[in-house]
């Protein structure tokens, strides 16, 4: 008998493994047996709905509305390293300095959409021009989220401002692709899925001069540097835990990949809602001139627009960018307050889309009132309830709890400030594709095909 070829024994040894793999699968008791989980059971229960989740991911998350929802966590640690979740000192710095100096970082947030939407909407007077919203809500939040961060000049970079755009859509694709990866072999397949050493060399090169160059200022000046920059970067220099190109250029585009993604589809679904309302525009037009007249490009001039922070939320509220949200891993064994036990590793989830679309908490919850949030308001006497930023139990947009999205004021303050200028310097209307929305999986994407009209307002 002649001898096996080395191709004989790996299939002979891949289908051994293979049936020892499949037995034990079997055999074996799944850890959330006893908890009622939207899956049927056995060896494909879990496979089966998931094919059905990746075209019809609100259906399923709105059949466990009363059970607990699974999700799979992307992986950051291997996506941007350990160091961001076990060192995530960055959450502090959001929810301190970025939040306290909202008013100072309005005006370059400002300037930046400005000079973004000079470039995008360069267009004759009274003439329409069609405009991809994806790609253009993409291209303004990521503008002004590194206006924020790293300041000028790189915010206007176009390849570090392609990285941080390009690299959070690979990160996401990265993280699903991750997510399916068996546990045996994560760490194998980690290696082949992610791009995170070519992703963190290219950072590293835009913000290597910038880093030593502001190094070398605060050794040089000390508390006297008279121009100390006012950006995320320049707070996590001065925090001093990380102060090599390396861990701040991970660190960085963590901050980015955090504000990026929700941030663009939001911008995205908000615009298409306004142009398929054209009854709004008049209501926020009149309180933006108002609150502007009064107060300017302000902090406190953005307060003062209810019916702008009522049609962000309630359009979030009512389509949304996700079937579910405020994700979370047990890291070991717990035990809810219902008696429900959770081995450790178990990934949760709130059902976001079936909260805020059941009648218990919203009155005609599928219909859509732009300005529903403003009556709230003035039901309760109260205008700092209901407010795009809050988190409730029945607004989960941001979180919920100490854990709550600590950017969400920056988000906020920057979502509200596009929507007010866009509506007292253009018309919108709808364009060709326009939405319908997709599902896929747990996302409600705007069609990268839909496109907006825009053009230069003649009133």
């Amino acid at each position: 008998m002649e001898a096996l070829t080395n191709f004989q024994l790996f299939c002979g040894v891949g289908l051994a493994t293979s049936i020892l793999a499949y037995s034990y699968a079997v055999s074996r008791p799944h850890p959330l047996d006893h908890i009622p989980t939207v899956r049927p059971s056995g060896l494909l229960g879990s496979y089966l709905p998931a094919i059905k989740y990746i075209t019809n991911g609100i259906d399923i998350v709105q059949q466990g509305f009363e059970e607990l929802v699974l999700n799979d966590m992307i992986r950051m640690e291997y996506t941007f390293g350990p160091q961001m979740l076990h060192d995530p000192y960055h959450v502090t710095i959001i929810r301190t300095l970025v939040t306290r100096n909202l008013s100072a970082l309005l005006p370059g947030i400002k300037d930046e959409m400005i000079a973004t939407l000079d470039e995008s909407l360069d267009m004759k007077p009274n003439e329409w021009e069609s405009i991809p919203v994806v790609d253009f809500s993409q291209s303004i939040t990521v503008r002004m989220l590194n206006r924020t961060v790293v300041g000028l000049p790189l915010c206007r970079e176009p390849d570090w401002v392609d990285l941080t755009l390009r690299g959070t859509m690979d990160v996401i694709k990265e993280g699903i692709l991750l997510g399916r990866v068996p546990n045996f072999v994560f760490a194998l397949g980690a290696k082949f899925i992610t791009t995170t050493s070519s992703r963190l060399r290219r950072g590293a090169k835009h913000l290597e001069p910038i880093i030593n160059e502001r190094l070398r200022c605060m050794e040089t000046y000390g508390e006297g540097w008279t121009n100390r920059p006012s950006d995320v970067l320049q707070w996590f220099i001065d925090e001093g835990r990380e102060r090599t190109v390396p861990l701040l250029t991970a660190r960085i585009l963590f901050f980015l990949f955090g504000g990026m993604a929700s941030s663009a589809a939001a911008v995205a679904k908000v615009l298409c809602f306004l142009a398929a309302n054209p009854q709004c525009v008049q209501p926020l037009r009149e309180e933006v001139e108002r609150a502007i007249d009064e107060h300017g490009w302000t902090r406190e001039g953005i307060a003062q627009m209810r019916r702008v922070d009522s049609f962000i939320k309630e359009t979030l509220r009512f389509e949304g960018t996700t079937a579910y949200g405020v994700q979370r891993k047990a890291t070991k064994d717990v035990t809810l307050s219902d008696g429900t036990f959770l081995p450790r590793g178990t990934n949760v989830a709130f059902a976001v889309y079936a909260i805020e679309h059941d009648h218990h908490n919203y009155e005609d919850p599928f219909t859509f009132k732009p300005f529903r949030f403003v009556e709230l308001q003035d039901k309760c006497g109260d205008p700092s309830k209901y407010q795009f930023a809050s988190i409730t139990h029945d607004s989960l947009g941001f979180g919920l709890g100490k854990s709550a999205c600590p950017g969400r004021f920056l988000a906020s303050m920057t979502l509200k400030v596009l929507l007010a200028y866009i509506v007292v310097t253009y018309d919108l209307k709808p364009g060709k594709d326009f939405p319908d929305s997709r599902h896929l999986a747990g996302a409600i994407l705007t069609r990268p095909s839909a496109k907006l009209l825009f053009r230069r307002r003649m009133d």
